[in-house]
C-alpha cells in the first residue's frame, strides 16, 4: 500500500465522540474522550481515495438532497471559524455523496491502492510479534472498515469536504462530524498540514512525525468538535447518542486489539495533547504548534516534553546482511508502538511505567520467500527504564508468543524453539530484540546487531 494512503489508513477509523459515553462534553477538563467499540461513524483527515466522487454502482444523491444539505452545512462553516478563531482564506467547497457512494469509493479505493506483496509480509511481521492471528489479513481488514466506519472526510489534495448523506437533513452526529473536517480544512489553509504529512507519509523512517502530526491534526479537529457539541441542547446530544448507538462496528469489535488502539491514538490523546497546549496557551499556542511540530508520539503522550524540547535520542538502525533476504522497512516504534506491542501481554500500569521512559529506537523488518524476521534497538532514558522495557519484552515472548521459558546466553535471554528464535540482550540504558521465523536468520542477525 502506498505511504499516503497508510496514512488516511491509521487516521481513518479513530472513534470520534466523546458524547457516547455522556450527555455532555466538557474540552476544558483533563479527561480523555472514551474509546468504545460502540462509537459512531468517524472522520478522515484526509481522503481515503483518489477516486471520483461518482460511483459507477451507486447512484447519485438527489440534486434536491444536496442543495438542501449544502444549506444545512453553510452555517456549520461560521460555527467553525468562531470556534476555531480563524476565518477561511478560501471557502470550503463542499461535496455530497450517498452513503452507497461513500462505502463504494473507499473499499474500491482501498484496495486498488493496496501491494498485496507488501501488506502480506507486513501481516506476517504483525502475527511474529503475537499482534494479529493467524486468520487475520490487513489486506482484507482495511477496505472492510473504511466500508463500515467513515462518514466524511476532508480531501487535502483537492482542500473538499466529501460528506455522505442520503436524506435532506443531517443528523445531529453528521453535524459534528462536518464541524470535524471543516476544522481540518481551515487549518490546512493556514498550515499546510496536509502536504507535509503526506511528505513525511512518503519518505523513509518517518512514521513517528506522522504519528504525532495526525495527533494534533486530529486533536485539534476533535477538541472543537467537543465544543461545538457542547452548546448544543441536551436534546440534540442525546440524540446524537441514540444515532451513535446503532453505528455498525462489527469489523472493528473483530479486528485486532492494537488496531483499533492504534487508530484511535489520533483522536484520544491527540484531544489530550491540543487540551494542554488550549489550557497553558489558547489557541496562539495550538497555532504555533504547527509552526514547530510534534515529532514523536512520546511528546504527543507527555505534552511537557513538548513544550520542553525532548526529542527522541538517536538510535543507530540494525544493518544486517542475510543471503536472499529483503528488507522491507526501518522505521521507529516509538513510545506508543511499545504500547500496542504490549498490549495483550502486559497489564496497563506495567506497559505504561515500561514504555514511559523511552529514549529513542530503531527497528528493522527482514523477509524472504517463507520467513520474516524483526530486530529492534532501543535506548532507555535510563538504566531503569531499559530494564523495564527489557522485562515486558521477556513477559511478551514467554506469554503471548507463547515460547515459554528462555534461557541465559551469553547475558541476554535466548529461545530457540526449532521453529523461532527470539534474543534480548540488554547493556546499561540500551538493548536489543531479535525474533525471526527462521532461526537461522535470527542467529545470524544477533552476530551481526550490537545494543546501542
Amino acid at each position: 500500500m502506498k505511504k499516503s494512503k497508510l496514512v488516511a489508513a491509521t487516521a481513518a477509523f479513530a472513534l470520534i465522540v466523546a458524547a457516547c459515553t455522556s450527555t455532555s462534553v466538557e474540552p476544558s477538563t483533563s479527561r480523555t474522550p472514551e474509546t468504545s467499540t460502540t462509537t459512531p461513524a468517524v472522520s478522515t483527515t484526509q481522503d481515503p481515495g483518489t477516486g471520483s466522487t461518482s460511483t459507477a454502482d451507486a447512484s447519485d444523491p438527489d440534486p434536491a438532497i444536496v442543495a438542501a444539505l449544502k444549506a444545512e452545512i453553510d452555517p456549520l462553516i461560521d460555527i467553525t471559524e468562531e470556534l476555531r478563531g480563524i476565518q477561511f482564506l478560501r471557502r470550503p467547497e463542499v461535496v455530497v455523496i450517498s452513503t452507497a457512494q461513500m462505502a463504494a469509493r473507499v473499499r474500491d479505493d482501498i484496495e486498488e491502492e493496496i501491494d498485496l506483496e507488501d501488506i502480506a509480509i507486513t501481516d506476517r511481521m504483525f502475527r511474529l510479534l503475537g499482534m494479529m492471528g493467524p486468520d487475520d489479513a490487513l489486506a482484507e481488514i482495511y477496505p472492510e472498515l473504511y466500508a463500515e466506519q467513515v462518514a466524511g472526510f476532508y480531501d487535502g489534495d483537492t482542500q473538499e469536504l466529501v460528506v455522505a448523506a442520503d436524506t435532506a437533513e443531517l443528523s445531529a452526529l453528521t453535524k459534528s462530524v462536518v464541524v470535524h473536517e471543516l476544522v481540518h480544512a481551515l487549518t490546512d489553509q493556514y498550515f499546510e498540514f496536509h502536504d507535509t504529512m503526506t511528505d513525511l507519509a512518503d519518505a523513509e523512517g518517518r512514521s513517528e512525525e506522522v504519528a504525532a502530526l495526525q495527533a494534533l491534526a486530529e486533536g485539534d479537529a476533535t477538541y472543537f468538535q467537543f465544543l461545538y457539541l457542547q452548546q448544543l441542547p441536551l436534546l440534540e446530544q442525546a440524540a446524537m447518542l441514540v444515532e451513535a448507538q446503532d453505528v455498525p462496528t462489527d469489523v472493528l469489535d473483530s479486528a485486532p486489539s492494537f488496531l483499533a488502539e492504534s487508530l484511535g491514538f489520533p483522536y484520544t490523546t491527540g484531544f489530550v495533547f491540543v487540551q494542554s497546549l488550549m489550557d497553558l496557551g489558547g489557541a496562539a499556542a495550538l497555532d504555533r504548534a504547527y509552526e514547530s511540530l510534534p515529532v514523536t508520539t512520546e511528546q504527543i503522550m507527555h505534552p511537557d516534553r513538548y513544550r520542553s524540547g525532548e526529542g527522541p535520542r538517536t538510535v543507530a538502525p540494525p544493518k544486517v546482511v542475510l543471503d536472499g533476504w529483503q528488507l522491507q522497512v526501518a522505521d521507529t516504534f516509538g513510545e506508543w508502538g511499545l504500547n500496542l506491542l504490549f498490549l495483550d501481554s502486559v497489564s496497563r500500569g506495567d506497559r505504561v511505567v515500561a514504555t514511559n521512559g523511552w529514549g529513542g529506537d530503531s527497528y528493522s523488518v527482514y523477509y524472504n520467500a517463507d520467513d520474516v524476521a524483526f530486530v529492534m534497538r532501543y535506548v532507555g532514558d535510563s538504566e531503569e527504564d531499559a530494564v523495564e522495557v527489557a522485562q515486558a519484552l521477556i513477559d511478551h515472548t514467554e506469554g503471548t508468543l507463547g515460547l515459554g521459558d528462555g534461557v541465559t546466553d551469553g547475558g541476554g535471554r535466548l529461545w530457540d524453539t526449532g521453529d523461532t528464535y527470539a534474543f534480548v540482550d540488554r547493556i546499561g540504558d540500551g538493548l536489543v530484540y531479535i525474533i525471526s521465523s527462521d532461526p537461522a536468520a535470527g542467529r545470524s542477525i544477533r552476530a551481526q546487531v550490537s545494543v546501542p
